[in-house]
């Protein structure tokens, strides 16, 4: 068992060398939490919070299950990440939530903010549901201040 656990790290360290995955929670006027979530395929299965709440700071480092990390930079390959638009942005977008989603990968970065209010049908909501996986992965829920 403990075998195949490291030949698993290993695979995941190996196969997603120098990738960055960035989420950042952009506020509102209300109580929105403001946010970052930031994993690495270097640092395996490692998982970096940072929040700021009205003035109060959180920093976090801790792991996560290095499969799920891996499922992030798979979903990243089938939803063509880099072939999505920079921004999607809908017109009455003030007091709404916006997310950022940043990847750098060998040294190359792209990154796409939304909101989900973008209007033309084509807007791709499996940003949220990237989003969301993320999240999950980094526990935020147990992590958010209060």
């Amino acid at each position: 068992m403990k075998i195949f656990t490291i030949i698993s790290l290993l695979c995941v360290l190996f196969s997603q060398k120098g990738t960055k995955i960035t989420v950042f929670h952009h506020g509102c006027e209300g109580t929105c939490p403001v946010y970052t979530v930031t994993l690495e395929s270097e640092k395996i299965g490692q998982v970096h919070f940072h929040q700021n709440k009205f003035g109060r700071n959180k920093d976090t480092v801790y792991f996560t299950n290095p499969d799920s990390v891996k499922t992030v930079y798979s979903l990243l390959t089938k939803i063509h990440f880099w072939d999505l638009k920079d921004s999607y942005i809908g017109d009455a977008t003030y007091d709404l939530p916006t997310t950022t989603i940043t990847v750098v990968q060998d040294g190359i970065e792209k990154k796409i903010t939304f909101n989900g209010l973008w209007r033309e049908a084509t807007y791709p909501h499996v940003l949220d549901s990237l989003s969301d996986i993320i999240d999950r992965i980094a526990r935020t829920e147990n992590q958010l201040i209060k």
